[in-house]
């Protein structure tokens, strides 16, 4: 009995280490929280056959060196998250399965236009902060195969949607990654 409750206990800690620690979406029923803040975009994945795979954009709190996901939706595209005050990097993207588990994960590149989302940024407490619009696919033929497309900075576009959404969280400001970006972190 208690090597079958060690192993349990080995087998669930194993699989809370491997999953993708995925934020609850914010309700649109949300309001202000001083002590969090909220991050946001767009994140749009096509209809593809895909057995439970799901793309996850990757962002990691430097300050707590704790990854956090935020998935695409197909239905809901436009996506916001709470997490911590702190200072955040964009680090690339992830595939899972249909058990949140991390299947692989592929770092943005420092070029290009991924260059320019990949310098740190700080989530002020209360704030929410705009990440930007991504398109990618999530498909399952004779292999899994996740892809980001696209990128575009659509601050001013999305963030109508967003106060839309959240009428609630219309008196807080929002701002955009690119604009609160850190060289010197």
């Amino acid at each position: 009995m208690k090597a079958m409750r060690t192993m349990f206990i080995g087998v669930s800690l194993f699989l809370m280490t491997s999953c993708a620690f995925q934020a609850p979406p914010v309700s649109s029923t949300a309001v202000r929280d001083p002590q969090t803040a909220i991050i946001y975009g767009r994140f749009t994945v096509g209809a593809d056959y895909n057995m439970g795979n799901r793309l996850v954009l990757w962002l990691k709190s430097l300050d707590a060196g704790q990854s956090v996901y935020i998935y695409f939706d197909e239905k809901h595209p436009l996506q916001a998250i709470r997490v911590k005050p702190g200072v955040y990097q964009v680090k690339g993207f992830a595939g899972t399965d249909g058990m949140h588990k991390i299947i692989g994960r592929r770092v943005f590149r420092n070029t290009g236009l991924m260059g320019k989302i990949l310098k740190p940024f700080k989530v002020p407490a209360g704030s929410e902060v705009y990440v930007g619009d991504f398109t990618g696919s999530a498909t399952f033929s004779l292999y899994q195969e996740w892809t980001l497309d696209s990128f575009t900075n659509d601050f001013a576009g999305t963030t109508v949607e967003f106060r839309e959404k959240y009428p609630n969280l219309v008196s807080v400001p929002a701002i955009s990654m690119f604009e609160i970006q850190s060289v010197a972190y």
